[in-house]
């Protein structure tokens, strides 16, 4: 078995204001938690989104073309940015794949100072962070013990 983080803190690019006891608040990092069956149908819609779209970017050959290929190999994992460029450079509808990111978060999946993260919280989040923060949840938490089993085939 495989052990893989529960939780990760990401530094937001752009400080997020929100309401606390009355007053403007900034914070400077969200956590984000793993899946759990809670979110499973957004995680689901999410791991295959991505896993369909390496698949169609296959050749014939059931090789993958891409700049991952060409990255060095030291740690044997996937970065989210490499993510977010896999599902950018293919079909998968990116309005859906980002909305079933913003459902999951939304889902108990994604905290602020301790808070669960509300939809107008989410709204007032940078384009560039929630770009950002949906690659490093999907890498760290929906492909890591996939890419893990498929590395040692």
């Amino acid at each position: 078995m495989t052990k893989t983080k529960n939780e990760i803190v990401f530094t937001l690019s752009e400080p997020l204001e929100y309401h606390a006891a009355g007053q403007i608040v900034y914070a400077n990092e969200v956590v984000l938690k793993a899946p759990s069956n809670k979110q499973r149908n957004e995680a689901a819609k999410l791991k295959q989104g991505f896993f369909r779209a390496i698949k169609a970017m296959a050749d014939n050959k059931g090789t993958v073309k891409t700049e991952i290929d060409d990255a060095p190999k030291s740690d044997e994992t996937i970065s989210g940015s490499e993510v977010v460029s896999v599902i950018m450079m293919s079909n998968i509808d990116l309005c859906d794949y980002q909305e079933s990111f913003r459902l999951l978060l939304l889902n108990d999946a994604c905290f602020v100072d301790g808070v669960k993260m509300t939809a107008p919280m989410f709204d007032k989040l940078s384009d560039s962070d929630t770009e950002k923060m949906m690659g490093e949840y999907i890498a760290s938490f929906l492909l890591a013990s996939h890419l893990q089993k498929m590395q040692t085939k």
